[in-house]
């Protein structure tokens, strides 16, 4: 048996050559092109329900303010008029950053975003 001492040791390796360092980036690089799309896509999806669901809220707002002021057919509702309904009287902002139109009694809020996004209720 040969000491441990006496066994051939070479220059050894001091750290990764450039080819296993290129593999390893080229491999990383690989899965954040599958996996970014699918985030991107996955937040717009979020964006757009919580905007549906801010537009529902909008809508149960207009129709209590509609109820307990009994408004005639023309009148345009203002974001002032319902802000009384919210929580801390913050009118909700769309998440994608889009603007909410409020309309006449008989007219549903709106998102200013395309509705093709899902920003629609």
């Amino acid at each position: 048996m040969v000491p441990v001492s006496e066994l051939p040791t070479g220059r050894g390796r001091a750290g990764y050559s450039l080819i296993e360092i290129l593999c390893v980036v080229g491999f990383l690089a690989m899965i954040a092109a599958i996996a970014l799309p699918s985030l991107f896509r996955a937040r717009n999806k979020s964006q757009a329900t919580a905007c549906i669901d801010q537009l529902r809220q909008l809508q149960a707002a207009q129709q209590q303010w509609i109820i307990e002021t009994k408004p005639s057919a023309s009148t345009k509702i203002k974001k002032k008029d319902l802000q009384p309904y919210f929580k801390n009287g913050q009118f909700p902002v769309c998440p994608s950053g889009g603007d909410y139109k409020l309309g006449t009694p008989s007219e549903q809020p709106e998102c200013s975003l395309d509705k093709s996004e899902g920003h629609k209720l």
